[in-house]
């Protein structure tokens, strides 16, 4: 049961790692088009930034499955591209205690 819960966190720290890189990489992609294409409506830019920023926030509220605290930030530290939780250090990997 242990093992499934960290399976599942885990999956959805990864899918939430997914779509911010595809949403960074889909804000470039709309930035280089929008330089390129005046018939692109401007708001098309500042949606996908809305959106990357969403799934920023979204992603950096990531709980980790051992000790239920911030994955990624801590009173005194943030990493957003951390592969271990700044608390417990469980790594994405892992399996349970």
């Amino acid at each position: 049961m242990e093992q499934q819960r960290y399976a599942a966190a885990l999956r959805s720290l990864r899918l939430r790692r997914w779509v911010v890189w595809g949403l960074l990489f889909a804000c470039i992609a709309v930035g280089k088009i929008s330089g390129w294409s005046k018939d692109l409506p401007r708001y098309t830019l500042e949606m996908t930034l809305a959106l990357t920023v969403g799934a920023l926030l979204w992603s950096a509220a990531f709980r980790c499955p051992r000790c239920l605290k911030f994955f990624r930030w801590g009173r005194t530290k943030f990493n957003p591209l951390t592969s271990k939780c700044v608390h417990c250090q469980l790594p994405v990997g892992a399996k349970p205690d």
